[in-house]
């Protein structure tokens, strides 16, 4: 890590510098220009937003300095090792809480058209076979005062039971939270 106070003096590598606001680099001055005649041999620059890069202004206090802070693939591979533990963490959050499952009770409205009901706090779910030979069902609308919301195009009677435990899971989710959240 380079001084702040020695910002100014021309350092042995030229680029990948970085602070901990924006990347930095020296770029020397040409040996005729008038800088480089007054014993300026460079200056810092910082990257703007579009990519592009700026002078700094002489002595103007920037923190420090550090080597090499960047490297594309090293970040990827964080960025990739901090979404598995991201992943791992949930998955051991949802492993903790476990919701039940429905209780299903046989409500057939005749011999050849399957229905059934589970009750729950969130109120009653519903599968069955449509008219048109289809499965669906229905669940719990969002709003207490509104009808229940219609559900339709699976294959099963299991198809459409899975279909209402994964709304039930996601509502009861939805209003836990971690510990100091």
């Amino acid at each position: 890590m380079s001084d702040p106070g020695q910002i100014h003096h021309e350092p042995e590598v030229k680029e990948g510098y970085a602070t901990e606001f924006y990347p930095v680099r020296w770029l020397a001055y040409k040996p005729k220009s008038d800088q480089f005649r007054r014993g300026i041999k460079g200056r810092w620059q910082r990257m703007n937003e579009y990519g592009g890069w700026e002078n700094l202004p002489r002595g103007e206090p920037i923190g420090p300095i550090h080597p090499n802070p960047f490297d594309a693939d090293e970040a990827a591979d964080r960025i990739t090792a901090l979404e598995a533990e991201v992943a791992r963490l949930r998955e051991a959050m949802n492993a903790k809480v476990q919701v039940k499952p429905l209780v299903w009770e046989d409500e057939r409205i005749s011999r050849n058209s399957p229905r059934q009901t589970a009750d729950s706090i969130i109120g009653c779910y519903e599968v069955l076979q449509w008219s048109s030979g289809d499965y669906g069902g229905s669940a719990p609308a969002e709003d207490p005062g509104d009808q229940n919301e219609e559900f339709s195009g699976l294959a099963s009677l299991d198809e459409a039971k899975a279909h209402c435990q994964a709304d039930y899971e996601g509502r009861i989710r939805a209003a836990l939270q971690e510990d100091g959240e």
